[in-house]
């Protein structure tokens, strides 16, 4: 337990350290590194030829699927699961004095909640969920990191979603485009 302990602590402060941009930067790189890991596990678990494909943007333009895929619906999950439940529980942490603990129980939920919601699509795939939910507690640490340092992290946590949800349908864009 003291192991793990240490290995946040010293990613705790090597984020504080960080600029802003360059927090950016390497928490997207987290995820992204996430995501290149369990490409091999889905792919062994369903065969290539089984991956799921975005059939639900067939019909969609371009813009029908970047305006809302890559920047409404991270913004709206951003308030929904961060911003609105960690404000709240950062007002109820200063009215009942609760310790640095709950941090990590309440981003962990609220990455749990993120994760769970994900992974509805990928409902044989248990690794996705984890990946989701991780990422869901990364959003939550994206979000700690800016309230310590006095600022607002919705940007970041947006932009980070925004670039995640990208990639995710860039595939089906570059095809728009070129037909």
């Amino acid at each position: 337990m003291n192991k793990m302990k240490k290995i946040f602590r010293e990613f705790d402060i090597k984020c504080m350290k960080m600029s802003d941009l360059n927090f950016t930067i390497y928490i997207f790189s987290l995820m992204m590194l996430l995501f290149l890991i369990t490409i091999p596990i889905e792919i062994k678990a369903r065969g290539i030829e089984n991956l799921p494909r975005e059939s639900r943007f067939d019909d969609l333009g371009i813009l029908e699927i970047f305006i809302p895929v890559v920047i409404l619906i991270p913004y709206i999950e951003t308030i929904l699961f961060h911003i609105i439940p960690l404000g709240l529980y950062y007002k109820l942490k200063d009215k009942f004095k609760l310790n640095k603990r709950w941090d990590f129980i309440v981003g962990g939920l609220c990455g749990l909640n993120f994760g769970i919601l994900h992974a509805i699509n990928y409902p044989d795939i248990l690794i996705k969920g984890f990946n989701f939910t991780i990422i869901g507690t990364l959003y939550a640490y994206v979000f700690f990191r800016y309230k310590r340092l006095g600022k607002k992290g919705i940007f970041s946590i947006w932009i980070i979603h925004a670039l995640t949800n990208l990639i995710a349908v860039g595939p089906r864009l570059i095809e728009l485009m070129l037909n």
